[in-house]
């Protein structure tokens, strides 16, 4: 009798347990939450949500790991919206892992040891499956980037702990040579980015991955190896952007960096080119020959 009362008790609790459980992750109004298992990382480590405006990052919440867990629960601005996770300590990479969250949306992410952009992320929003799918292009290249990173943090600090320049010398040297191979694996992921784009519909990750492209493609690089190739593949990737796309605030950017105006001197006539005004309506230099035209 004894222990039927006791086995009922248990049982009781444990499903009081299990609902004061489900119950703390219900998420209400525009909450999302973030749950996070991660082996191979002592616990105590902090962890920061940061939130994005631009290219302005906020930290908006942090947690400590424990038992290699981590939790988030916050509220989202916006229907769709990209944050990143970065934890903070010795032996992590300068970079982020981008997570996308939506209101009512729980995010699972699990991973092992300090690389952490390789970490896994499970959401429902359409942006993280995308994300993940330029993320699984080049793992290996991020992985290589993580571990420059790593060894780029450890002799900066011995850069800044000593007492000379002569002692600093050979470390600032290090430095410059890891910023080389950073460089080189940085053209390397612009091209598996490439390969994914040729064979995705234009979004608003795609806009953005075209964007570091056309930076890296302008013609101010023109001479640097990779350079040929890698301008053809810009072109042919911004000649499927649409008219709509190109007059977006990203698609100007994307514009003037692959096509930017032709520089003229005090006194030169000035060169013909397209710009667009107020209104987003493309004109052309030309269009104001002996009028005064305004550029601001």
């Amino acid at each position: 009798m004894k222990n039927s009362i006791f086995r009922f008790g248990l049982l009781a609790f444990l499903t009081f347990l299990y609902i004061a459980c489900s119950n703390s992750e219900k998420l209400q109004g525009n909450e999302f939450l973030i749950e996070g298992e991660i082996s191979g990382i002592e616990d105590g480590v902090v962890i920061s949500l940061i939130r994005w405006d631009d290219n302005t990052g906020k930290s908006i919440a942090s947690d400590t790991l424990r038992n290699g867990r981590f939790i988030f629960k916050e509220e989202a601005e916006y229907n769709s919206e990209r944050m990143t996770i970065s934890p903070q300590g010795d032996g992590f990479p300068s970079m982020f892992l981008n997570v996308w969250i939506s209101p009512g949306v729980k995010v699972k992410i699990r991973g092992n040891g300090k690389l952490y952009p390789l970490w896994e992320v499970k959401s429902s929003v359409p942006f993280q499956k995308e994300e993940n799918l330029y993320k699984n292009n080049s793992r290996d290249v991020i992985a290589e980037t993580a571990q420059v990173s790593i060894e780029r943090s450890a002799v900066f600090q011995k850069i800044m702990s000593a007492t000379s320049r002569d002692e600093a010398l050979p470390y600032m040297k290090i430095v410059d040579s890891l910023d080389i191979i950073d460089d080189s694996l940085r053209v390397i992921q612009y091209f598996a980015n490439v390969d994914v784009m040729e064979k995705t519909d234009i979004t608003h990750i795609w806009l953005d991955k075209m964007l570091g492209i056309a930076m890296q493609a302008k013609p101010s690089n023109n001479g640097k190896e990779y350079y040929g190739e890698f301008r053809k593949k810009a072109e042919s990737l911004y000649g499927r952007m649409s008219e709509d796309d190109k007059t977006t605030p990203i698609g100007y950017r994307i514009t003037a960096n692959l096509f930017p105006p032709l520089v003229v001197g005090i006194g030169d006539n000035m060169a013909d080119t397209d710009f667009f005004d107020k209104d987003g309506n493309t004109k052309h230099i030309s269009n104001y020959l002996g009028k005064y035209l305004l550029i601001t």
